[in-house]
């Protein structure tokens, strides 16, 4: 068993891809694992919605040596990749360590797409992360303190899961923001915007009819 090869797998990315790849190789004898990642955790994007209405962010954070705790094959690095010689089978870090790897998995995420929309980016405040999520709250509070008892448009764009959530929970916020600064609420009309014909278009239409009737009691 000692004179076995062991299988060198890199893995860049600690979101749901990279986290759910490396545990798959956790533990499992054959394997060791480097799991590069710029983040100290993994976030929870599908809950990023609550941190952006009031909620702690920290309910968003799991961190990645608590989530690899019992994996003895498990290796974290707190870095950002540079490049990859495929050709030499090495993954190169920004601070200029070098991995070798017999594997290499790429799940660097995502970057925000404007889809060609003119002015969709200097005029939108995503919620893609923590940061982005925060700096959102931020400005619903201003836009809520300013508005009290006055007319309030909001327009969420994308009636994906999170789109819906946030939706959902807008006017809720802007009436507990509201109480917080002893002030009357804004007159808030949430509206969500999406190219396809339903909300929730990955679910089933049944799904998607309950969702709409529940945002439209919510006077989405």
């Amino acid at each position: 068993m000692s004179g076995k090869k062991i299988t060198k797998i890199v893995v860049a990315g600690g979101g749901f891809g990279g986290v759910k790849t490396a545990l798959n190789f956790a533990n499992v004898p054959g394997f060791e694992v480097t799991l590069i990642s710029d983040n100290t955790h993994f976030e929870y994007h599908g809950a990023l919605y609550r941190s952006a209405v009031g909620h702690s962010p920290m309910e968003v954070v799991i961190p990645l040596k608590e989530i690899f705790a019992n994996c003895t094959n498990v290796e974290i690095i707190l870095d950002s990749v540079g490049y990859i010689d495929h050709s030499k089978k090495i993954i190169a870090s920004q601070t200029g360590q070098t991995y070798t790897y017999d594997i290499a998995v790429l799940a660097l995420g995502n970057i925000v797409n404007y889809v060609g929309i003119d002015g969709l980016e200097t005029n939108t405040q995503t919620m893609h992360d923590i940061p982005s999520t925060i700096r959102l709250r931020g400005k619903l509070v201003d836009i809520f303190k300013k508005t009290s008892n006055k007319p309030c448009r909001i327009a969420v764009i994308g009636a994906g899961a999170s789109g819906v959530e946030l939706a959902g929970e807008i006017s809720n916020f802007a009436t507990f923001i509201a109480k917080k600064y002893s002030i009357k609420p804004p007159q808030c009309k949430v509206i969500l915007v999406d190219g396809s014909s339903r909300v929730l278009p990955l679910l089933s239409e049944k799904a998607s009819r309950k969702a709409t009737k529940k945002l439209q009691d919510l006077g989405v």
